[in-house]
């Protein structure tokens, strides 16, 4: 829509861009007012009203109420019109029309220094597979809306503190392996609801309704509607409105209450119920009674029950066995209901003779001072000290998933080992335990010695030159290599469980060696060089320590420096490798 034709000459037609122009116009799109965009109509060579954005060639400078078609004063500034659809109010711009963006919508905002923007844009994968989602400034999906209506989070989701927005406590899935991986989680206390009772479902054969006395039924996993009194296969209550309920909603099975407060059916076969009586099954279908003698209960009646006030009440869900109210046995009788004989009053028990099992259905047992097997074979004592003569065995989870069970190495010391891997530098490392593990020292003695073995990953001779609880030094017997790395373990006496010191012949306390020399060899020829006598710088008088080494060669015993203040130990033969 470039201008408005004004005439022709011999050398083009003429064409009005700018100024008011004489202009055809019609009443297709209304009376034109004063002010009005004008644009093409489907007459051609005519302008109309326009209502919508688009081009437009200009604004009507006076108006134009006539039916059909007229002329009126046209101020021609062809441009893009946006309407009414776009305005503002002065602090926000306002769109009053349907927004199509072919492409991705980015919203920009700064603190600070900083920009950063978050993106709108919808991903096709194909014609049913698309999605509207959330970018951030790097480009990641973090949230988005399928076209099935699906909406996905990879952050956490936050509700809100009853109506007021929280940002404390979220729920999440916990995708992780093991038994407590693969569940819905939430960081808050936990979950509570407006309904007492705890179920789950449980298929049924029989036409079940709340309130309903169900019993183990004869297939798989199932329950059906209870038939006889006093039956001894309770499985529980149908749930009018469960607080919790666990697995599928199904056709076929039914919310059973495990656990809490239910409306029960309830007769007065056997008497009226009073607040706290426990009740079972009846002889009417489904229906639940007092029970007066004992067995198996569903639970305890927390309301009343007369006949009078209707067929239900609050019960509180306990499938469980009821000894019938019976006082306690008097010392050497017995109980043949549950073959329990006691030997002292009820009510401060001596001793507890049990001809069966004890179930404790996930109860603990507390303030026990020792446990033992059958003649002493095994026990549990006061301090926490396991005695057994078979084995102690840990089951490990394979990485095929299947349980791999290893037994405990056991000592006839109480040691407690560090391993781990050093470096040579200039020949020379010092491991400081409390870089390894910072915990191993404060819970090992510091007054027993402690046990030192290194195996170099290289052809070469090490000893180690100091050791305390702290740590140790090792040392190159033969020249000053570095980057050359070794393997060491570490074994030392629990604290409070050091050994009693040895008394030698002259009545003195018989020390542990001070320095020790470890030999490792590596797989080179055995050298059949003889073996010279070195100096040996004066010191105390200490024993050798045994000598670990490889048994495939014979190293030369390292030549003490002036400032190796210690005692060699020259090998003659290769020592057997201590474990």
């Amino acid at each position: 829509m470039p201008g408005i034709l004004l005439g022709s000459e011999d050398e083009g037609i003429r064409i009005g861009l700018s100024g008011r122009i004489p202009t055809f116009v019609t009443d297709e799109n209304g009376p034109i007012a004063a002010g009005d965009a004008i644009t093409s109509s489907s007459t051609p060579g005519y302008g109309m009203k326009a209502t919508e954005p688009g081009m437009i060639v200009g604004f009507a400078l006076e108006d134009f109420t006539d039916p059909g078609s007229g002329t009126i004063s046209l101020f021609i500034n062809p441009q893009f019109y946006v309407g009414g659809v776009i305005s503002t109010d002065g602090s926000v711009m306002q769109i009053e029309d349907d927004v199509e963006i072919t492409g991705s919508l980015s919203v920009l905002g700064s603190g600070g220094s900083s920009a950063r923007q978050m993106t709108l844009v919808t991903d096709v994968t194909e014609a049913t597979d698309y999605r509207l989602s959330i970018e951030n400034a790097e480009g990641t999906q973090v949230a988005y809306v399928s076209n099935e209506g699906d909406l996905a989070l990879a952050g956490r989701f936050y509700p809100s503190d009853r109506g007021a927005l929280q940002t404390s406590k979220y729920i999440y899935y916990d995708g992780s392996s093991g038994m407590g991986g693969d569940f819905m989680r939430t960081n808050a206390s936990g979950w509570a609801t407006g309904s007492y009772d705890f179920a789950e479902m449980f298929p049924s054969t029989d036409t079940l309704e709340p309130g309903d006395v169900v019993v183990f039924g004869t297939s798989n996993e199932s329950v059906a509607r209870s038939t006889e009194s006093f039956d001894s296969k309770l499985a529980g209550i149908v749930s009018t409105r469960p607080g919790f309920l666990a697995g599928d909603n199904v056709k076929g099975q039914y919310p059973i209450a495990l656990a809490g407060r239910v409306p029960t059916k309830v007769t007065n076969e056997n008497g009226s119920i009073g607040i706290g009586d426990p009740i079972t099954s009846s002889s009417r279908a489904g229906y639940a009674m007092k029970a007066t003698e004992a067995g198996p209960i569903v639970g305890y009646a927390l309301e009343p029950y007369d006949g009078g006030n209707g067929d239900e009440i609050v019960a509180f869900v306990n499938v469980s066995y009821w000894n019938g109210g019976e006082t306690p046995a008097l010392p050497g009788t017995n109980n043949a209901a549950s073959t329990i004989v006691v030997t002292q009053y009820a009510n401060n028990l001596t001793a507890l003779n049990m001809n069966g099992n004890v179930y404790m259905t996930g109860n603990d047992i507390l303030g026990v001072r020792r446990i033992a097997g059958l003649s002493e074979r095994w026990s549990i004592e006061e301090d926490g000290t396991v005695r057994t003569p078979g084995l102690l065995k840990t089951i490990t989870e394979s990485y095929q998933g299947e349980n791999v069970e290893t037994a405990a190495v056991t000592s006839p010391d109480v040691q407690i080992t560090l391993v781990g891997t050093g470096t040579l530098e200039n020949g020379e490392a010092v491991i400081r335990f409390e870089d390894v593990s910072p915990s191993f020292n404060d819970v090992t003695s510091t007054v027993a010695p402690i046990r030192v073995i290194v195996t170099p990953n290289g052809p070469l001779s090490l000893y180690v030159f100091e050791k305390d609880n702290d740590g140790f030094g090792v040392r190159q017997a033969d020249g000053r290599d570095s980057g050359v790395t070794f393997d060491w373990m570490v074994s030392a006496y629990r604290k409070g469980y050091e050994p009693e010191e040895e008394v030698g012949e002259d009545g003195e306390v018989e020390e542990e060696v001070a320095t020790e020399i470890v030999e490792v060899m590596s797989d080179e020829p055995v050298v059949d060089d003889p073996v010279v006598d070195e100096e040996i710088v004066p010191g105390p008088e200490i024993e050798a320590e045994p000598v670990v080494m490889d048994e495939t060669a014979i190293p030369e015993s390292p030549e003490p420096t002036p400032d190796d203040s210690m005692e060699s130990t020259v090998v003659d033969e290769p020592a057997p490798q201590t474990p």
